[in-house]
């Protein structure tokens, strides 16, 4: 599961996860990878992308290997991982009282 900017171009999300996943040497060719667009989260849009294998003895270093090239080839798409941001708006009458507080020196 990686969950991606909602400012990202989805299309371009799915082709770099599609791409990534098809360039994995250890995936069974049998089997296509999936790759799903699974929620709109509140900091991102997650997908999931599934790849098999018919090592499961290794299935741990082989997700370790799908997630770091999962993650460069994002970084080199230019497409942002999201992860959790909270904005937060003050009132009018709130914000004035705050730029009455002394200020730290």
């Amino acid at each position: 599961v990686v969950g991606v900017a909602y400012e990202s171009d989805m299309r371009q999300v799915r082709e770099v996860l599609e791409e990534t996943a098809n360039a994995i040497d250890w995936r069974l060719d049998s089997h296509e990878p999936v790759v799903l667009m699974t929620a709109f989260g509140s900091s991102s849009v997650n997908f999931e992308e599934s790849v098999w294998t018919n090592d499961p003895w290794h299935a741990r270093r082989a997700q370790s290997a799908l997630y770091e090239a999962i993650w460069w080839a994002l970084k080199e798409a230019g497409v942002v991982i999201a992860f959790p941001q909270l904005d937060v708006h003050f009132d009018p009458p709130v914000n004035e009282s705050l730029t009455q507080l002394p200020r730290a020196s």
